[in-house]
This record gives structure tokens, C-alpha cells and sequence, in this order.
């Protein structure tokens, strides 16, 4: 079969003449990666985030220290010799969460998995185990201890160093005697009186109360002992002498608990610490148990297990050499993969296609650009290990012409009582599309629901789900064709015996995971109906919606980039003006400069950031009104962006041999269901602004074409009355009045005909806001309100929309105890972060899951009203845009009253609610310029 060859990283870490002792700190990196990583879990709810924190580390600390012989560290439960000499210690910890226990276990099948010595001695905690092996074998060998636990500083020496990350897994640094001294200012043998001096509040350290850091550091430096520290007191100042002859008692006892024991009794062979082997398929079965699939590249590789000898190791062969690892493709050994080559196997493989219901089905091009790419291949499966491809389009090697294919197999792809099941379907189908076949039966799509059973962060790759699912580590593409580049071939130049085992494995893995996954669905709530109704029937409308495209007039641009210019030379001459000098407004360091060194602009409630204050939008939104200089970066930063991103780069997005510009829509990305445009991303385009408007009108409709645009009325704020019950809004739908008009006249106590523009925009932030958990703060900066003004302001809101209060609290109530909300039709949103216990994830893990029923349900409805109306459009009419609430179909001139009655009645009829549903439907050769009809 096709080996993989995957780069192993290099290191210029000069290697010392002795050789490498690494000691793990089991508990500390398990912490340390259980705060770093908010969750993570298997797709049974399994938390794995500590576990996949402590194995990045490991797996970097391995390839980057190269050791020769490794143990693990670890804390026992139960009191140690510390708790003997003071009750107290760590008395300040609170009970360690209840998913961070569930962990260890699972960590310390990992350490077993790489047969690595698991050290732990009861009255005794993890540091004094390494504390007792660096001292015994730092005679002898160079130790390296890898922690997040600076205590262990105290151990450096010559021949002992510490490893630890300072953010991340990624940032790490390597402590020798200098860098400890760099850092703290005392040296490695100093570090422990230091921090008896000033105390440790995670351990309870008491410390020498009113000592503070740059007191320890000062008196260590100076006096180096704690003994040494009395026998000066004289010299001190009085308020420090009062203190340590006060508290003598604690800092001696502080220094004991701090001290890290060397001489614990261990039963510890070097010899079977030599990191020499580890059962390979071992540790890929747990990493597949634990969806780790990304961390397999990561791993020291070997090509067969357990026999490298004592004078090898993992990070070096017997030549010096760095060993690849290899991939497991033992199911490749078992497959049967048919090369489709002659005309009597194709007739063959119709006449078996056309006996199945359903069958995997992908296609193999030469570009991932699916309007400019050519067909190379077609792979099909239905039974596991078993595929079948036919190459059309290689460059080279035995194979059917794309006509004589076509002709035998159009029939059966055609056939809508054949199902076709495929990753990301929808790319296969436009294919088929642009070479003559209208693939029948869009039965399943394994990418799509994947997302559906976790919108959160369930692996959508073929590869990803291929591992997680079967455990089977598929070939990668980049194995054919290559890494991005310039050297980078396409799939064309792949011979035809390489392209068969890929692309079968493809058809295969397809097949496999819809097996699986069809099951997953039927179990899930209501998610195979989601499927079957909604997602399955979008994904052809999806497909023709991106092959039509849409026209684009460049010389529109053209001219309007003219006006842009002009705007921006005038905005930096303003800018300029106000500054009193010129400087790079693109520049944050000038920028700062210029607003607070210069113009000396109060910076105090801006966030500050490794380079100093920030000058983020965010921020600068705080300075609206301080000085006029702010209102004109902001209009000079939105030119630009606007510039940049549309005005300059969508011209060059526009397809040459269509002439139109094919964005490309996702039902995998947002986790609500909304669809997402990209590449170009549609929906970002600002409406708000007359800049953002102007684009629009870039977007014409072709000659004697004309747009109709429908979009539901305020859709979310409609079903937020429906899913709440709450009857004021519902009543002031059913009578037409304004909702923001009213709600502004309910909140300041006002007939509706005194309010004013101001008052219903504030009223209409908080209507949307509130929905989705908008503080008081939020408020505030939206409007300009004070807090004490916003906070009133939204408890008002509560007040007199009780309704609506209550929904909010219920559905957080159900995130808490089901786990998840859930659409109108059952589609989920799992929230596992509404059990954080970070206020900040929590919180924002609330709002989320608040936002989905409400969101979630109007995109839903979207997607049901797209497929009705990709039935009824009359022909010469087509749907061409999804933004958001809106719908465009571009159709005949003449057509456009019989379009916007098929969108009204569609739009309207997907579901019967109290509150009614408003659909305002627009006309206009260009989108910017769409008129009420």
C-alpha cells in the first residue's frame, strides 16, 4: 500500500555528553493542561481536555528534549509528612473538580501506553519524588524536569534544569541556574528561602506575614539563608525587623513545607526508564478512544514495535538518523480496491451499481475550485473494504476516456432510487453538474452530519472522522500530489495505481462512516428528521446557487474605488490636521503616540496589551466624543477596510470563465445551522453604512435579468414572542404597531406618537440585545448610556417583558440539566461550557445557549423555505443569494410578480404560528438598489 512520509521537526538542541534523564510532573501538566484548555470531550461526553493538555506536552517536551531514559511523577491521595508538621497545608484549596478526577485515570493509561515508570510514594507528593531522582542521578546524567510547577526551581543545579511553559503548550522555556537567577533575582539554592519568606497561597504556605515579593528577593539576595537572614537582623530596617522576629516560628516552618525532600525511598531501575520502546498500536487505540487524532503526527515513530535496542532510541536510529513515523494502513492489507480500467469492468460495475439502494459515490478532480474542475475520477462502494474506481482524466496510465464512462454510468447516477452517500456531497455534485449528469438521490452526507450530532467541534474531514470512528488513519492527499507550493501537482499527475487505492479508500470510508453515523442520528433526538427534511434536500439547491453565481460589475468598482480614494486622502489630511504632524494612521505605535503622548488623550480605561494601550475599535469606541480626532479614524479605518476587502479584492474573485462570482455556502460551520457564505464571505457586507450600501450595488442582475429579494421581518424578535408566550409582543405583532416604537414608549412611560428616532434605536438594541444577553456594559457602550442608566434600563425591559425573562431563565435551566437547547424542528446546539466554572466561559456559554432556539429555528425555517422554493421558482428563475433573513432570485424581466408571490408563499408557509411572520419581498437590477414591491 501507499507509505506515508510525514516530516519529522528538527531541533538544533546541542546534545551533551551525558545522556538525558526527563521527569515528568504527572499531576502538575495535568492541571496545568486541565485550566488551559476550557473543555474538550469525546463525542459520549468523556472529558479529555487535562488528558490532551498533559499528552501535547509530554509529546513536546519528548521531541524537543530527546531523553534517554523518562519517568512520571505522581501525587497519591491522602495527607503528606507536610500535613504531619501543619494542618493547615493546602487547607486553602478548594475540592478539586469533580472532571478533572475523572482524568487521571485516563493519564495514567497514557504513561503505562508509553511504558514509562509511574513514580509515587505515599506521604510524600510528586516534587519529592523528582526532587529525590534529580538528586541521585544528576551525578551521572543530565536531568531535565518538565512541570508548570515553578517550586521546583529549587532543584536546578549544574547538571538539573526545569522545562515549563510560560502561555499555552507552545511557549516554553528551559530554566538553568542563570534564568532562574534572571528571573526571580536569587539563585536555583536561594529560590526556597524566598518563597518561605514571602509565602505560597495555593500550597498555604503562611510565609513571614507583610513580606512581599521584592522584600524576599531583596533579603535573600543579600543575606542568602534564612540563618543568615537572622543573623543580620540589626541591619534591617525596623518595620521588616519587627516582622521576622515576630514570626520566626513561621518562616522556619515555612521553609520546611517549601523545602523539597531528596531522599525518599524509591524503588526506581533506571534501566526501564530507557525510552527505547512503546506498543504502537496501544497507544493508537487509546488516542483513537480519546479522539486525539491530531496529536498521531506528534508521536516518536517506529516501523515496528518493541525492537530498537539500548543503544538506539526513539528520537535517533543506530545511522543518527530521525525516524518517521509511520501510519497504521493495516486495513489497506484487507481492502479490495478495483481499478475500473477496461470496458468490461464498467459494464460490470453499472450492472452492480444499479442492484444497490445506496452507494458511496466521490469524485477525484484536479482543483478543489469545483467551476474550473475537471473530472479525473469516480470512486463507489456499499460494502466495507470493498470500492471501485474509474479514472477518466490522469495524464498517464491505462484508462476510459470521460465520454465512454459517462455514457455507461449517467443512467445509474442519474437513477433517484439509487441513494448517494458522500463527504461534502455537495462538491461531487456540482462536479457531475458541470460534466452533463444531474446526480440523482442526495441520500447522506457524512461531513453534514457529523456537524449535526456536534456543531461544537466534532472532527468534518473524511481523515478526522475516518480516526475517530474506526480508528483507521487514512492517506492524505498531500502523500500524492504534495505539500501547498509551487511544487504541489494535482491529482491528474497521480498515477493510476496510487489514485486507486486513495480514491477507493475515499468511497470506502464514505460508506463505513455513514453506517455509523445513519445510527448516530436516529438515536439523537430529532437530528435524522433535521437531516431528511432540511439538510439532504438543501445541499442540490446549495450546489446550483453556487454554479450560477452571480454578476458583478467591475467597472462599478472601479469607478467607486475612485471615490473611496478620494474620501481616504481627504480623511488623513483631517487626521493630520487634528495631530498637528504626519504619521502612518495604519501604525498603532504612531497612533498611540500621536493620541497620548501628543494630544495627551486619557488612555486609563483603555485595556492594556503587551505593547501598551490598545487602540483596538473596541477601545477606541470608549474615546466617541473625547476628542474629534476619534470619529474620523473610525470613518478613515472603515474606508480602508471596505477598500481592501471588497472594493479592491472582489473584482479579482471573479471567475473567468463564467465571468460571475461563486461563493460558496456551508452548512458545517455555523453552530446555530445559519448557512455561511465564503470565499467571498457575502454576508459581512455592512449595511449600516452608506459605504457598505454602495457595495451592494455592485451586484447587478444579468441583461434583462432583474432581482427579487424576500426577507423574513424581524424574524428572531417574532419567535422570541412565540417560544416565550409573552403576550404584550405577541399582541403588538398581531396589531402591526412598531415593536421598537412600542417598547421605547412602554420604557420612558410615553404615548407611541412621542417617541423619538433616539429613544426607538435604544429601544431596538435592547429588544436584540437582551435576547442574547446583553450586560448593562454592553448596553452602555451600544448607546451611550451610563451603566447605572443601562442597568435600569434593562431591568425595565425585564420588568415589563416577563415573558421573555422567564424563556431566558428557562432555557438556561435546560442547557444546565439537559446539556444542550434545541431548535423549533430539533435540531441541537450542545452547550457543555454552562458547567464551567469560569464566570466568563459560563456566561458566554449561557448566551449561546439562549441564542439557539431563537436563531437556530430561523435558520431552519430559512433552509425549509430555500428547498420550497427552488420547486416552484417559474422557469428562467433562480435562487442566487442567502444572506442572513434574505433570499434573491434573479428571473426574467416581467417575472418578478409571480417570483415574489412563489417567495411569499413558501416563506410564510413553513410553519403556522401565533405570532405572524412577515415577509417583505423587494425588486431591482441590483442588489443595492431593490425597491419595495
Amino acid at each position: 500500500h501507499i507509505k506515508a512520509h510525514r516530516p519529522w521537526i528538527s531541533y538544533n538542541t546541542p546534545m551533551s555528553q551525558r545522556k538525558k534523564l526527563v521527569l515528568f510532573d504527572g499531576h502538575a501538566l495535568l492541571h496545568r493542561g486541565y485550566h488551559a484548555i476550557p473543555y474538550l470531550s469525546t463525542k459520549d461526553g468523556t472529558p479529555t481536555n487535562a488528558v490532551y493538555g498533559f499528552v501535547t506536552i509530554m509529546l513536546k517536551a519528548l521531541t524537543d528534549l530527546r531523553p534517554d531514559y523518562v519517568a512520571v511523577a505522581w501525587d497519591l491521595p491522602g495527607k503528606t509528612f507536610r500535613h504531619d508538621l501543619y494542618d493547615d497545608y493546602k487547607g486553602t484549596r478548594k475540592k478539586t473538580d469533580d472532571e478533572l478526577i475523572a482524568q487521571m485515570p485516563l493519564t495514567r493509561e497514557v504513561v503505562e501506553a508509553f511504558n514509562m515508570p509511574l513514580m509515587e510514594r505515599e506521604g510524600y507528593e510528586a516534587d519529592d519524588v523528582i526532587g529525590t531522582l534529580a538528586h541521585k542521578y544528576s551525578k551521572e546524567l543530565e536531568v531535565v524536569i518538565v512541570t508548570g510547577d515553578m517550586d521546583e526551581l529549587q532543584l536546578v543545579d549544574d547538571h538539573v534544569k526545569v522545562y515549563t511553559m510560560r502561555r499555552g503548550f507552545s511557549d516554553t522555556v528551559l530554566y538553568d541556574r542563570a534564568a532562574v537567577e534572571e528571573k526571580y533575582g536569587v539563585t536555583p539554592e536561594e529560590f526556597v528561602v524566598y518563597k518561605a519568606l514571602k509565602g505560597d497561597t495555593s500550597d498555604n504556605i503562611p510565609g513571614v506575614p507583610g513580606v512581599g515579593d521584592k522584600t524576599a528577593t531583596d533579603l535573600v539576595a543579600k543575606y542568602k539563608t534564612l540563618d543568615g537572614i537572622y543573623d543580620h537582623l540589626d541591619e534591617l530596617k525596623p518595620a521588616v525587623r519587627k516582622k521576622l522576629e515576630e514570626n520566626r516560628d513561621l518562616a522556619e516552618l515555612s521553609l520546611t513545607l517549601s523545602r523539597i525532600s531528596r531522599d525518599v525511598e524509591l524503588d526506581f531501575d533506571l534501566r526501564k526508564a530507557h525510552i527505547h520502546d512503546y506498543d504502537k498500536k496501544q497507544v493508537h487505540d487509546l488516542f483513537h478512544r480519546l479522539e486525539f487524532r491530531s496529536l498521531l503526527a506528534k508521536l516518536p515513530g517506529h516501523n515496528t514495535v518493541n525492537t530498537i535496542s539500548d543503544q538506539e532510541s526513539l528520537f535517533t536510529d543506530k545511522n543518527g538518523a530521525q525516524p518517521k513515523p509511520e501510519p497504521n494502513r493495516d486495513h489497506l492489507k484487507e481492502a479490495t480496491y478495483v481499478c475500473v480500467d477496461t470496458t468490461e469492468k464498467l459494464d460490470d460495475l453499472a450492472r452492480n451499481i444499479a442492484k444497490q439502494r445506496v452507494v458511496a459515490f466521490d469524485t477525484e478532480t484536479d482543483s478543489v475550485d469545483v467551476i474550473n474542475a475537471n473530472l479525473v475520477g469516480m470512486s463507489f462502494s456499499w460494502k466495507a473494504g470493498q470500492a471501485f474506481y474509474v479514472p477518466v482524466g490522469h495524464t498517464e496510465g491505462t484508462q476510459l476516456t470521460i465520454e465512454a464512462v459517462l455514457k455507461v454510468l449517467k443512467p445509474c447516477l442519474e437513477d433517484k432510487t439509487i441513494g448517494k452517500v458522500g463527504h461534502n456531497i455537495k462538491f461531487d455534485y456540482q462536479v457531475m453538474k458541470r460534466h452533463g449528469v444531474n446526480l440523482g438521490s442526495v441520500h447522506f452526507d457524512t461531513m453534514v452530519a457529523a456537524f449535526l450530532l456536534n456543531p461544537i467541534g466534532r472532527a468534518q474531514t473524511l481523515s478526522a472522522l475516518a480516526y475517530g470512528e474506526l480508528g483507521i488513519e487514512m492517506v492524505e492527499i498531500t502523500e500524492l500530489i504534495g505539500a501547498k507550493g509551487k511544487d504541489q501537482k494535482t491529482f491528474a499527475d497521480t498515477p493510476v495505481e496510487e489514485a486507486t487505492v486513495y480514491a477507493s479508500e475515499d468511497a470506502d470510508m464514505s460508506w463505513r462512516i455513514y453506517q455509523l453515523l445513519s445510527k448516530q442520528l436516529a438515536k439523537y433526538g430529532d437530528a435524522a428528521k433535521v437531516a431528511d427534511q432540511m439538510e439532504w434536500p438543501l445541499i442540490p439547491v446549495l450546489g446550483d446557487m453556487e454554479c450560477a453565481g452571480v454578476e458583478l460589475d467591475v467597472a462599478f468598482l472601479s469607478k467607486f474605488a475612485k471615490q473611496i480614494n478620494a474620501r481616504l486622502t481627504k480623511l488623513e489630511e483631517q487626521i493630520w490636521d487634528l495631530a498637528g504632524e504626519k504619521f502612518n494612521i495604519a501604525s498603532t505605535q504612531q497612533l498611540k503616540v500621536i493620541l497620548f503622548d501628543k494630544l495627551k488623550i486619557e488612555s486609563s480605561s483603555l485595556k492594556k496589551i503587551k505593547t501598551g494601550v490598545s487602540t483596538a475599535a473596541s477601545e477606541l469606541e470608549k474615546l466617541r466624543g473625547v476628542h474629534p480626532i476619534i470619529d474620523l479614524l473610525f470613518d478613515y479605518r472603515e474606508s480602508a477596510k471596505l477598500k481592501s476587502t471588497y472594493v479592491d479584492a472582489l473584482p479579482l474573485l471573479v471567475n473567468p470563465t463564467t465571468g460571475r462570482i461563486h461563493t460558496s455556502y456551508s452548512q458545517t460551520i455555523a453552530q446555530t445551522g445559519r448557512l455561511s457564505s465564503t470565499n467571498p464571505n457575502l454576508q459581512n457586507i455592512p449595511v449600516r453604512t452608506e459605504l457598505g450600501r454602495e457595495i451592494r450595488n455592485a451586484f447587478v442582475a444579468a441583461k434583462d435579468k432583474v432581482f427579487v429579494a424576500a426577507d423574513y421581518s424581524q424574524i428572531e424578535l417574532r419567535l422570541a414572542a412565540e417560544l416565550a408566550g409573552d403576550k404584550p409582543m405577541i399582541e403588538a405583532f398581531k396589531s402591526g404597531i412598531d415593536i421598537h416604537t412600542l417598547t421605547a414608549a412602554e420604557m420612558f412611560g410615553i404615548d407611541p406618537n412621542e417617541v423619538t428616532k433616539d429613544q426607538r434605536s435604544g429601544a431596538k438594541t435592547i429588544n436584540f440585545g437582551v435576547l442574547y444577553g446583553m450586560s448593562p456594559h454592553g448596553l452602555s457602550q451600544a448607546t451611550g448610556m451610563d451603566y447605572v442608566e443601562s442597568k435600569a434600563f434593562i431591568d425595565r425591559y425585564f420588568e415589563l417583558r416577563k415573558g421573555v425573562a422567564d424563556y431566558i431563565e428557562r432555557i438556561k435551566e435546560q442547557a444546565h440539566k439537559q446539556g444542550y437547547t434545541e431548535t423549533l424542528f430539533g435540531r441541537r446546539r450542545p452547550c457543555p461550557d454552562v458547567k464551567s466554572n469560569n464566570y466568563v466561559i459560563r456566561s458566554a456559554a449561557e448566551r449561546a445557549a439562549v441564542n439557539m432556539p431563537l436563531q437556530g429555528t430561523a435558520a431552519d425555517m430559512m433552509k425549509l423555505a430555500m428547498i420550497a422554493v427552488a420547486q416552484d421558482l417559474p422557469k428562467g428563475a433562480h435562487m442566487l443569494l442567502q444572506i442572513h433573513d434574505e433570499l434573491i432570485v434573479e428571473c426574467n424581466s416581467g417575472q418578478e410578480a409571480a417570483v415574489a408571490a412563489v417567495l411569499r408563499e413558501d416563506m410564510l408557509s413553513v410553519h403556522k404560528f401565533q405570532v405572524p411572520i412577515e415577509v417583505n419581498v423587494s425588486a431591482g437590477h441590483s442588489w443595492g438598489s431593490l425597491e419595495p414591491l
